[in-house]
């Protein structure tokens, strides 16, 4: 397994720039989301997580995250109506968000995909997949 993660880091080291490192995973199933965060904390992102729609807005205000992995079926808000409220929200503009979600890219409604997330990944997502998204283009 440390094999694995130290090729995922050489990776990662060589082609992501700068500090755009912050990943918020918001994702109701807690043992998801830690597997998630594990995996990307292994490839030196700073994560934090959280497990309900109502309080994300708050957590990405306060964390600043580069990116948000953002479930659809959450408690509370569900994630089409959180992307919505994070798009609104003109100091987290550049924040690129992720839906990572069980519901198929045609499921979920046009508003919730093409308005409000960069990217769609169906679960279970590859780690690959996962970090391709989140590295610069070249």
């Amino acid at each position: 397994m440390a094999i694995i993660f130290d090729a995922i880091r050489a990776v990662v080291a060589q082609t992501r720039s700068g500090d755009r490192n912050r990943v918020l995973i918001v994702e109701d199933n807690t043992d998801l989301a830690r597997m998630i965060g594990l995996l990307l904390r292994h490839c030196g992102f700073d994560v934090k997580l959280a497990h309900d729609g109502r309080v994300v807005l708050a957590v990405a205000r306060a964390f600043r995250p580069h990116f948000i992995l953002l479930d659809i079926a959450l408690p509370g808000l569900d994630g089409c109506h959180v992307a919505e409220l994070l798009r609104a929200d003109h100091d987290l503009d550049d924040v690129v968000i992720i839906a990572l979600t069980a519901y198929a890219p045609e499921a979920v409604a046009d508003r919730c995909i093409r308005g409000a997330f960069n990217f769609h990944l169906t679960k279970p997502a590859s780690l690959e997949d996962l970090l391709a998204l989140m590295m610069p283009r070249r």
